[in-house]
């Protein structure tokens, strides 16, 4: 059965008690087999993670949860910020558990808000791809060498023009190779 999952972006600071959940920096109890049941509140800070197991959720069994906070959104995010580096961690746990389809919020957002403009969103775009292939690169060597699927979601409300720059960014950062007949 492939291991499917969902990235989420949060800006919450407090993971709900009624979630069954795995903590980041604890082990994943025996390789994904049983979750940890937080019955209190937790402090969680930017770039933080924990994991949800799911059964009823079409073509994702898991969901990593990214803890972020307001400068996620503002421009000054650079490849030092906690949430990038959780990112970073979050990729490695992936890789390590052999999860074979990441799905990662291109913007760090799932909605497209007025503050961010095409020129703020192609910088944001561009940003989180050479990371994310940085990431991917170093953490190549974790689980199984299988192909994995990494997936990019863009908010509903982004422009036609604005989809197909960003189609147009992710051969050229990620230097897709065609097939050799």
């Amino acid at each position: 059965q492939q291991q499917q999952q969902q990235h989420h972006s949060t800006p919450a600071r407090h993971a709900p008690a009624s979630w069954q959940q795995t903590v980041h920096g604890q082990q994943w109890e025996e390789d994904m087999g049983a979750t940890l049941n937080i019955t209190e509140e937790i402090d969680l800070d930017p770039g933080d993670f924990y994991v949800t197991k799911h059964s009823t959720v079409a073509n994702a069994h898991i969901a990593f949860h990214l803890v972020g906070d307001a400068e996620l959104l503002g421009d000054g995010l650079s490849t030092r910020h906690p949430t990038l580096q959780g990112l970073r961690n979050l990729i490695r746990c992936a890789f390590q558990h052999n999860v074979d389809k990441l799905t990662i919020p291109l913007l760090m957002s799932h909605e497209l808000t007025e503050d961010m403009s095409a020129k703020w969103c192609m910088k944001r775009a561009e940003l989180i791809l050479k990371c994310v292939k940085g990431f991917v690169m170093e953490n190549s060597t974790y689980g199984n060498q299988s192909a994995r699927t990494l997936e990019f979601l863009v908010p509903k409300k982004i422009s036609e023009e604005q989809f197909e720059q960003f189609c147009q960014l992710v051969p050229q950062i990620f230097r897709v190779v065609g097939a050799v007949s």
